[in-house]
């Protein structure tokens, strides 16, 4: 996404759009021009076009968590600074920073700016997950309860079910082995 990477949204989206045109069931483009009108800031667009990628793909990279940003901005229970701040923290995780002070201190600022932002608590889990597994647990649990899309709630249930296995955490479980399958079972 050259021409996104520069702020030329609209040379992206034109880019993107004859892609489209010339491979209507590649889900790729679509997922690109929905990437690039959702910074923008055209989320009802971006969402229609992520959308389309998923009816044509089903999940693949994070068209199922975009459609999730997209329809909390749209429904005001995300605002565009926050969706600005997680997409901060995925850069930082695709540059292999996803457990870095400038991760752990960016997640929190997201878990502080939208207490009930899944996202933010995923972020902050995967942050700690090294420094603080019990910490990282409890992060974890919180994204699960808040229903995240499925792709971050897979993701989260597989890092609670690792945790669920360390020292710090299994102390604090002990006498409870039905906790790891409460948390799997009953979450949607």
């Amino acid at each position: 996404m050259q021409r996104g990477a520069n702020a030329d949204f609209a040379g992206a989206e034109a880019s993107f759009r004859e892609a489209v045109r010339l491979a209507p069931d590649e889900p790729y483009p679509r997922y690109e021009l929905g990437y690039t009108l959702a910074l923008a800031g055209r989320y009802e667009e971006a969402l229609a076009e992520f959308q389309r990628a998923f009816e044509v793909a089903g999940p693949f990279l994070l068209v199922e968590t975009e459609i999730w940003l997209c329809e909390h901005v749209l429904n005001g229970s995300l605002s565009a600074d926050v969706t600005g701040l997680l997409r901060e923290l995925q850069a930082m995780v695709d540059a292999g920073g996803a457990q870095s002070d400038e991760a752990v201190a960016l997640s929190n600022k997201v878990v502080e700016a939208a207490p009930d932002c899944a996202l933010g608590h995923f972020h902050y889990g995967k942050a700690i997950i090294q420094r603080d597994p019990a910490g990282a647990e409890e992060a974890l649990r919180r994204c699960i309860e808040l229903n995240p899309d499925d792709t971050t709630a897979i993701e989260a249930k597989s890092h609670v079910a690792i945790l669920c296995r360390h020292p710090a955490v299994t102390t604090r479980l002990k006498g409870s082995e039905t906790e790891f399958s409460r948390t799997i079972h009953n979450t949607p």
